[in-house]
């Protein structure tokens, strides 16, 4: 599989998801899965840990939470090193594409994480989705370099 026909099967998936997300819609966001796809939700949707597993478990849920959580910005991640590409399960014939994305929360930056498979109609559908939150604004950690440390430091 070419890298461009990854791009166009990301960027389709993607369209399909995020306005689905954007507008609240459990059951389209739900037809964007496999049949038997996953959703890891870290922190974004609530302020917990969820795995589900089938449609109906994540339709479920997103009904339940998709009106409260405040999407905005999503973006399709085209950086070099995690731009949609496929990913082989056997050494032969590759099995998918992988992508990743981003997004806002009123709380925070999140990421997230796709590998999709085609469905039995020949589509591209989420077989994972991990969507998790990167960041809380306003106590985002704060990185030192080693020659930074403070005046104060017994390190010196």
């Amino acid at each position: 599989m070419a890298s461009h026909d990854s791009l166009r099967i990301a960027e389709n998936w993607f369209d399909h998801f995020s306005t689905a997300l954007g507008s609240g819609d459990s059951v389209a966001v739900t037809s964007s899965f496999l049949p038997d796809g996953w959703f890891r939700d870290i922190l974004v949707f609530g302020w917990d840990f969820r795995s589900l597993e089938g449609r109906a478990k994540i339709q479920n849920y997103l009904t339940e939470v998709l009106g409260k959580v405040g999407i905005t910005n999503m973006q399709l991640d085209k950086s070099p090193s995690i731009s949609p590409r496929p990913f082989s399960l056997t050494t032969t014939q590759p099995a998918g594409v992988e992508l990743a994305f981003t997004f806002d929360r009123p709380h925070g930056p999140c990421h997230g994480y796709v590998r999709q498979e085609r469905d039995e109609d020949g589509v591209y559908r989420a077989l994972t989705v991990m969507a998790m939150l990167h960041d809380l604004y306003g106590h985002e950690e704060i990185l030192q370099s080693e020659n930074s440390k403070s005046p104060s430091s017994p390190l010196k």
